[in-house]
């Protein structure tokens, strides 16, 4: 489907109606877009190259729950957006100068939901307003126009893109067709009544 703006604002979106249990990104955006769960780091080489290096580091997958950090950091979602503004997102490209995510958080603890007088006493260097970020991140246009559907698997399309040019093996890539073949093809519980 096309998003009517960020992928993972769409993605965030569809989660959160229930479409899907999560999203797997690297861009922690899904989490300023309400995204419940999002998964970091997974892939199947366990590793990602270097930002700005030619170079790879090792990788573990990483679950993030919202709610979960949230309720550890003892924030809220619009608390968290201003902390990412605060450090830099997207649409403000390197944040505040001077702020990181220690005292963003101590920010907006200390100045709660009062987000003009937070930003008020900070060095706001870009040419447009805090607010116009946080409207942006908050009000990102995402649609309902599009349908969720799983359609027959097609082995031979999997198997080109798998084995031949992403090199899996091809024991594995079988395997993994087979019990896919096999959760599509059993009746769910709605099905006996």
């Amino acid at each position: 489907m096309d998003a009517p703006s960020e992928g993972e604002a769409q993605g965030s979106y569809m989660v959160k109606k229930g479409d899907f249990n999560g999203i797997i990104s690297q861009d922690t955006d899904c989490l300023l877009f309400g995204c419940p769960c999002m998964i970091k780091n997974l892939s199947i080489s366990h590793r990602k190259k270097k930002v700005g290096k030619n170079s790879y580091e090792t990788t573990k997958p990483l679950l993030l729950d919202l709610q979960t950090n949230l309720d550890s950091l003892n924030i809220t979602l619009d608390q968290l957006i201003v902390i990412a503004i605060l450090c830099g997102t997207d649409f403000n490209n390197n944040g505040v100068k001077g702020i990181g995510p220690k005292k963003a958080l101590k920010l907006v603890k200390q100045y709660e939901h009062n987000f003009e007088l937070l930003f008020n006493s900070v060095d706001w260097e870009f040419d447009y307003s805090w607010r116009t970020v946080y409207d942006t991140i908050k009000n990102i246009p995402v649609t309902d126009e599009y349908v969720v559907e799983y359609k027959q698997l097609n082995e031979k399309k999997i198997k080109k893109l798998m084995i031949e040019k992403h090199g899996f093996s091809e024991d594995r890539i079988v395997n993994s067709l087979n019990i896919l073949k096999k959760k599509t093809s059993q009746k769910n519980i709605g099905s006996f009544f």
